[in-house]
C-alpha cells in the first residue's frame, strides 16, 4: 500500500502506509476510509452500554439477593 496522508480532526496531517493510526498530537486513532471510523465509534458506544448494563445487572442482583434479606432483621 503506498503512503497516504491522513489527517485527525485535531488538525494534525501525517503520511502512513496503513489503513488506520494513530495521530501523533492527540493520540486519536485515525481510519484512511471514513466508514471504518464509523464502525469503531459505533463498536465503542456499544460496548461502554454493554458493560454499563452488565454492571447495573449486577448492583440490581446484589441488592435484591444480599442486601434486602440483612436489612429486614
Amino acid at each position: 500500500m503506498a503512503s497516504q496522508e491522513l489527517t485527525c480532526s485535531c488538525g494534525h496531517s501525517f503520511a502512513s502506509e496503513k489503513e488506520r493510526d494513530y495521530c501523533a498530537k492527540c493520540g486519536r486513532k485515525v481510519f484512511l476510509d471514513p466508514v471504518e471510523g464509523r464502525k469503531h465509534r459505533l463498536n465503542n458506544y456499544y460496548m461502554g452500554t454493554l458493560i454499563v448494563a452488565v454492571l447495573a445487572f449486577v448492583a440490581f442482583i446484589f441488592v435484591e439477593v444480599v442486601a434486602v434479606p440483612i436489612l429486614k432483621f
